[in-house]
């Protein structure tokens, strides 16, 4: 009895530890524990894709991980990033002498404003995260699936109207990327509701939503999206998922902004493959383009860990050339 009262009490002491982090982590400061992925095998990417290097990241907190939206501030220098439990993640990116990715500092978590209801069955599922031109955001969700836009990432945030064929989706069948467009119009695409041989997709413009089709290329879904500095092109993330047992394959590929157009049917570009196997071969989710002080455009991606231990969070970052 003696010894399982001292089980007990130390389950009681970890537990309490775990829910205090957490909640600090969601108040506050957040400590990240940051080191440099070195650089992988490349082989399977395009010559215009050059390596600016990569960042293995934990945390002692419950909240950290699951990272499906990434958002770099305009100079690289600020990193936003979202989880599938609706939590942000905030932190300062720092460079080394070389100017690849260096570290990660000055952290922290809070919560993103959902609807009550949402909050009680906890059918957060975020998906992705995008900044339009007039400075609102837009998060995407799944499971309960819905469009909310927010003046701030602090603030409450506003139902957007669904595609019709989004409300009848089943529970992981919703939208996991999502990017602006010029206009101040969203691209969106849908992660397994098919379409003529595709995905389905929509451009949104305030108004209404219009529908084209994503490719559906033995098995690849859309995990994330993001748009060029200079809006002409669009890029994307994909997975491909093997079982637990064999893991996932990502890979980034390109649209012209200029084809995303109603009732057209994508062709996207491979721009870089991430086998199974690979030291990339990870779940990525997120992903961000900015235009560097150098002038470089850079694409920096990160993982969906799926708030699993053995799965790691990295941030890597690429330049692209036109």
């Amino acid at each position: 009895m003696k010894a399982v009262k001292t089980f007990l009490s130390i389950f009681l002491c970890v537990f309490a530890c775990l829910f205090t982090l957490e909640q600090k982590a969601k108040a506050g400061d957040l400590s990240v524990r940051s080191s440099v992925f070195p650089k992988p095998n490349l082989s399977s990417i395009s010559p215009r894709l050059e390596w600016r290097g990569g960042l293995a990241l934990a945390a002692w907190s419950a909240s950290f991980g699951g990272f499906s939206g990434l958002l770099i501030d305009q100079r690289g220098e600020t990193i936003t990033a979202l989880t599938d439990k609706a939590d942000i993640l905030s932190a300062s990116l720092f460079y080394d002498s070389s100017g690849r990715l260096g570290t990660v500092n000055q952290a922290s978590m809070s919560s993103l404003q959902v609807e009550a209801h949402i909050t009680h069955f906890k059918r957060y599922d975020s998906e992705s995260l995008t900044k339009l031109s007039d400075g609102s955001f837009i998060v995407s969700f799944e499971r309960a699936h819905r469009f909310r836009q927010y003046r701030d990432l602090d603030g409450n945030g506003t139902t957007l109207p669904n595609p019709v064929a989004i409300n009848h989706s089943s529970l992981n069948n919703g939208v996991e990327a999502v990017t602006d467009l010029p206009g101040n119009r969203l691209f969106a695409v849908a992660e397994k509701l098919r379409r003529q041989g595709g995905y389905r997709a929509w451009i949104f413009d305030g108004n209404q939503w219009e529908i084209l089709v994503y490719p559906r290329d033995q098995r690849w879904q859309a995990t994330g999206a993001t748009t060029s500095p200079n809006g002409n092109k669009v890029w994307l993330t994909e997975r491909r998922f093997h079982g637990f047992t064999k893991g996932f394959e990502s890979r980034i590929v390109e649209l012209d902004v200029i084809d995303i157009q109603p009732g057209a049917f994508l062709q996207p570009k491979i721009l870089a493959h991430f086998g199974l196997g690979t030291e990339l071969g990870r779940n990525f989710e997120a992903i961000s383009a900015v235009e560097r002080p150098n002038g470089e455009t850079w694409i920096y991606l990160m993982t969906d860990n799926n708030f699993n231990p053995l799965q790691s969070t990295l941030l890597i970052a690429f330049a692209i050339s036109s």
